[in-house]
């Protein structure tokens, strides 16, 4: 399609619209301008007007590089777009900008692919066999920028654009296989492929696959001619996968995978001598009996290092060894490796073991008597036991599960049964007592438990004490709680201010920690707000004093601004529309002082204050510019509340107030 004919079809916008297609007809008419042509002209079609106005070597126009570029991608995105295929005069730049444009990206990854294929290869010309032929011949790193770059040109057969383009291949390359599937990226010999087959355990094939792709790598095997016995001797020693720029594992792993193989493919371990071969032989013809071998390692591994084999070990040797262990556990585990060395006689044939038994016994060590407990000492514990358990019992009865149970109550009952205290004994003393003793960490347990029981007490008649003997505690709780004196005022506070429930429980929380500090459970809420915390002793809240100082004087500032009965009005109808204390401008106007209703809130007495918040006589010696643009956010607010219908309703609110300079 000619530019001529692209610069028409973009006058009736048939091809793009908007910001694009004005810049796109700008950059063609900027062309012919530069031919000394008209528009109508202008006969380049693709790939002509790229191989005529380069990327790098630019013609001699009057245009920055930067500009030149912009203007000629302007007009090769208009040629994709109305006649897809090879405009740039390169298959993979052209396929490059139907990526952009079709899948509206950024920036194209092809370059990553297409600069690992070999030179002159076309982009129809990409097949399975090829990718798969040239992957195998790139380092780790340059592997993993070939396959995003071939992730990019798969997901060309997914473009529209890219597709109109006919410039990929007819058959969609098949993906290559993962940097971790071994069994896909090499060759394996036709006898260690059949018997992978065979093999049923998911670890083995995992073995498998990795250490022919390693011994493949280090050339210890062909792929071809591979037998099983050729793949036994060659697992001893393996090299470094890291230095074969093979995936890496640990030398753990690698380890596990080679005994797993060596174990599969059964005969002699190719890392063992012939005595160590005999009692790994000897372990395993007894695990295969189905008898114990787990102690057998203390006498067979020293003693293999010795050169003696299971056929001739005697007792003597057995003593010599465990005369040699230097940790005084040891001679204990190598009697019990001979008692289940000896249950192998009659089980085992008669060649793999020596003609006498070793006769060495394991006796276990008798504990010492338990002094006898006093009766009465003995039947309180008893009690408790017994009153703990029907109290599990109860909780398992509300459907709790046996583990929710245990977890909840475990750390009280272990403490109560410490002290001899079965369920009914706790008190409220009794359970300060146990608190002052349990660590930091599980103090916050140690009260929900508490709180788990006061609610049980509530429900059923026979734990009804817990209601009333134990503190009414939170789980995070580290004080008293909100004296009762002072409940209903600070409740009533914080609905009239509509506090958040943070704000509320951040109060609480102070309320309580200074009622504690001052040991006034009788304290009104007045008193303990007007409270000076500055020689007040906080405990363990001493380092949070000046938020609690705070959390104070700001319900103070509340309590203590001019309240009339209309500013009171105003305040309960804004709060029942559902406005937030953070977000209520009432009492930050109020503060102001602007009379006894709200009406007095004017223009005229904005502006004022306004004034005088700035002025340099009334606040000097620069005045309190700062405070005036409090004001007039506060007065913003303020108008805000006239568009909530239940405030306007009330006729309570002046009229707007609006800017106030």
């Amino acid at each position: 399609m000619k530019l001529c004919d692209i610069h028409a079809a973009l006058e009736a916008e048939q091809l793009l619209s908007g910001d694009q297609a004005f810049a796109t007809l700008v950059a063609i008419e900027q062309l012919a301008a530069f031919e000394g042509i008209p528009v109508k002209m202008l006969d380049y079609s693709a790939p002509q007007f790229a191989q005529s106005y380069p990327l790098h070597n630019k013609p001699k126009i009057a245009m920055g590089q930067p500009q030149y570029q912009a203007w000629r991608k302007a007009i090769l995105d208009a040629q994709l777009l109305s006649d897809p295929g090879d405009v740039d005069g390169d298959p993979w730049v052209s396929l490059g900008r139907a990526e952009i444009l079709g899948s509206k990206k950024r920036s194209t990854t092809l370059y990553d692919f297409r600069n690992h294929l070999p030179a002159g290869t076309l982009p129809c010309e990409v097949s399975g066999a090829l990718v798969r032929e040239c992957f195998g011949a790139l380092t780790m790193l340059e592997k993993q920028r070939f396959r995003a770059g071939f992730a990019s040109f798969l997901r060309l057969f997914d473009n529209d654009l890219a597709l109109r383009t006919g410039l990929l291949p007819i058959e969609k390359p098949a993906r290559l296989p993962k940097s971790h599937n071994h069994f896909s990226l090499v060759t394996m010999a036709p006898d260690l492929r059949e018997w992978r087959a065979t093999l049923t355990a998911r670890k083995s094939v995992n073995a498998l696959d990795y250490l022919n792709r390693l011994c493949l790598a280090a050339g210890r095997l062909n792929g071809e001619t591979d037998t099983l016995e050729d793949l036994r001797n060659n697992l001893p020693n393996l090299p470094n996968p890291e230095s074969l720029d093979l995936p890496s594992i640990t030398k753990g792993v690698l380890r596990i995978y080679v005994m797993q193989l060596l174990r599969d493919l059964g005969g002699p371990n190719p890392h063992l001598n012939a005595v160590e071969q005999a009692w790994a032989d000897l372990r395993t013809a007894a695990r295969a009996a189905g008898c114990k071998t787990s102690e057998i390692w203390a006498i067979g591994k020293p003693a293999a290092a010795k050169g003696i084999a299971p056929s001739r070990i005697t007792a003597e040797d057995v003593t010599d060894i465990m005369r040699s262990y230097k940790q005084n556990s040891m001679p204990a585990v190598c009697r019990k490796g001979c008692t289940q060395f000896d249950a192998l006689r009659g089980i085992l044939p008669e060649t793999a073991l020596p003609p006498q038994p070793l006769g060495i016994r394991y006796i276990p060590r008798r504990k010492a008597a338990l002094a006898p407990e006093e009766p009465q000492t003995c039947k309180a514990a008893t009690q408790a036991h017994h009153g703990w358990k029907d109290l599990y019992a109860a909780f398992r009865a509300r459907g709790w599960s046996a583990s929710k149970v245990g977890a909840t109550l475990a750390p009280l009952k272990a403490r109560c049964l410490a002290a001899g205290h079965a369920p009914e004994d706790l008190t409220q003393e009794v359970f300060r007592a146990l608190e002052a003793d349990t660590a930091t960490a599980e103090q916050a347990r140690f009260r929900n438990a508490v709180r788990h029981l006061r609610a049980l007490g509530q429900d059923d008649p026979r734990y009804a004490m817990f209601h009333h003997s134990l503190p009414d505690v939170r789980t995070g709780r580290t004080h008293g709680g909100v004296p009762e004196s002072c409940a209903a005022d600070l409740d009533e506070l914080l609905d009239c201010m509509n506090a958040a429930p943070p704000t509320r429980r951040n109060t609480r929380v102070t309320v309580g920690v200074v009622a504690d500090a001052l040991g006034r459970p009788d304290i009104t809420l007045t008193d303990l707000l007007r409270t000076d915390l500055s020689n007040l002793d906080l405990g363990k809240h001493e380092p949070r004093k000046k938020i609690h100082a705070g959390k104070l004087q700001s319900l103070c500032g509340f309590l203590d601004l001019p309240w009339t009965p209309a500013w009171r009005e105003l305040q309960t109808v804004v709060v029942a529309s559902g406005l937030g204390a953070k977000d209520n401008p009432v009492p930050k106007i109020l503060a102001w002082h602007p009379g006894t209703a709200p009406e007095g809130v004017s223009l005229a007495w904005a502006q004022d204050l306004h004034s005088k918040l700035r002025s340099t006589l009334h606040n000097p010696p620069y005045g309190r510019a700062d405070l005036a643009q409090s004001l007039a956010r506060n007065l913003a607010a303020f108008d805000r509340l006239h568009d909530l219908p239940q405030v306007v309703a009330s006729g309570l609110l002046p009229p707007k107030i609006g800017k106030i300079r």
